[in-house]
């Protein structure tokens, strides 16, 4: 739709429909691979479909640039609707293809799966995600993930802007630099944050996959400081680290939902992560940065400093209440282990 729209407001329409679809479907992905997939196999699977989301925004961006310049250089020519089509245009079409046709394919190949009546009568199917758990962890965790989600977006908003400004870097060699650091960490952080949760919760069952956030975020604070370094390295290492830590922490806390909420409400339960990603960290986390770099700082050189006295604060903020979490957890009692049999 995107490819094809012939005025600005069916290009906002287009995108605004986009922007549905795409905010349903990690919510009940997350949702589905629970309910599909065993406890000893659900790790592995979800750890595949977050490192997915991690790396899908490098490659692409990536793949639509050598479109571009492909469909620019006359490369994609024989294609038939490439004369009609401005390469823009074209990019923009091709782009939806692949992700049309899989939605196909999963359309047909999925099989009807059990009925909530039907999981809560198999064996061990009461041991997780019962709606036995109270509130407050759960209320503990948003409060985390809020925290995390403005560090989050204030350090991906801004980590480019810092390496032009400080470090001399261009604009294209700041966006390869943080592409890479974005790619890698999106690599590393599910499997780190899965699969650390899924090891901890065989020892603390429902509090491991908080300990992994909060231990997880205990390291990103140190990593935070080091971004006013004089030492471009350190600072793009520090990067890294800081990015990929958070991200642990999301991939825990998210982990953690396969134990607090019963499988009908997961997907809601993903959902209002992404809509706190968006209303709260998108929208306050860069905009703190620009206002202490603005206004407290009165200089845009200071943009290092600025980062630094929002993700301190934000990630303390968001360890101490996975920290509380973990307190009112064992106070009611270890939430129920998963059986290898549940679903």
């Amino acid at each position: 739709c995107c490819g094809l729209a012939s005025q600005y407001g069916h290009m906002i329409g287009a995108r605004a429909l986009l922007g549905f679809g795409e905010a349903a479907l990690l919510p009940t992905s997350f949702a589905l691979i629970c309910e599909r997939f065993p406890a000893d196999r659900r790790t592995a699977a979800l750890s595949v479909l977050f490192t997915g989301v991690g790396v899908s925004a490098g490659i692409g961006v990536l793949t639509g640039g050598v479109l571009l310049k492909s469909a620019e250089s006359g490369a994609l020519n024989w294609l038939v609707i490439q004369s009609s089509l401005p390469p823009w245009r074209l990019v923009f079409v091709l782009m939806g293809i692949p992700p049309l046709l899989i939605a196909l394919c999963l359309l047909f190949a999925l099989k009807t799966g059990a009925s909530p009546k039907q999981e809560a009568s198999t064996p061990n199917a009461g041991a997780e995600g019962a709606g036995r758990m109270p509130p407050a962890p759960l209320l503990w965790g948003y409060l985390a993930a809020a925290a995390y989600l403005v560090a989050f977006w204030a350090e991906e908003s801004w980590i480019p802007a810092l390496l032009i400004r400080r470090h001399g870097f261009d604009a294209a060699a700041a966006g390869s630099a943080f592409g890479l650091i974005t790619i890698v960490s999106g690599v590393l952080s599910p499997i780190l944050g899965l699969r650390i949760s899924d090891r901890l919760r065989r020892k603390y069952a429902g509090r491991g996959p908080y300990m992994t956030a909060a231990g997880s975020l205990l390291i990103a604070i140190p990593a935070s400081l080091l971004l006013p370094a004089a030492n471009t390295t350190v600072v793009i290492s520090a990067a890294l680290v800081l990015d990929t830590a958070i991200l642990v922490s999301a991939f825990a806390f998210i982990s953690s939902l396969q134990d607090l909420l019963p499988a009908r409400h997961r997907a809601l339960g993903l959902a209002i992560v992404y809509f706190v990603s968006g209303a709260i960290g998108a929208s306050i986390g860069p905009t703190l940065v620009a206002l202490a770099t603005d206004r407290l700082y009165g200089a845009a050189t200071a943009l290092d400093q600025s980062l630094v006295i929002v993700l301190l604060p934000t990630l303390a903020i968001s360890t101490l209440a996975f920290i509380a979490g973990i307190r009112s957890q064992r106070r009611r009692g270890p939430a129920p282990r998963r059986g290898s049999a549940d679903a």
